[in-house]
């Protein structure tokens, strides 16, 4: 992929982000198996925004959240989003 395009692809995703939550920061890359960022809005809040393609089943990403949340829950420490 050419930086130009990830370049475009973060300014979307940006733009996105102000326009339905009124948010406005920067983009940082994660690693994953699907495009993750960390987003660090300019009122000092830090959110990861997760992009899945059109043909990842939602069961997919749905577990992952509810594994986030048990282990949240759980009590573990580990730099959890």
């Amino acid at each position: 992929m050419s930086a130009l395009t990830q370049e475009r692809r973060q300014s979307a995703i940006i733009e996105w982000l102000e326009h339905n939550y009124g948010l406005a920061g920067r983009l940082t890359r994660l690693g994953g198996e699907n495009l993750n960022y960390r987003f660090d809005a300019e009122d000092g809040s830090r959110h990861v925004v997760k992009i899945v393609d059109a043909v990842t089943a939602e069961e997919s990403t749905e577990m992952e959240l509810e594994l986030l949340e048990h282990v949240r829950a759980a009590g573990f420490r580990l730099g959890l989003p």
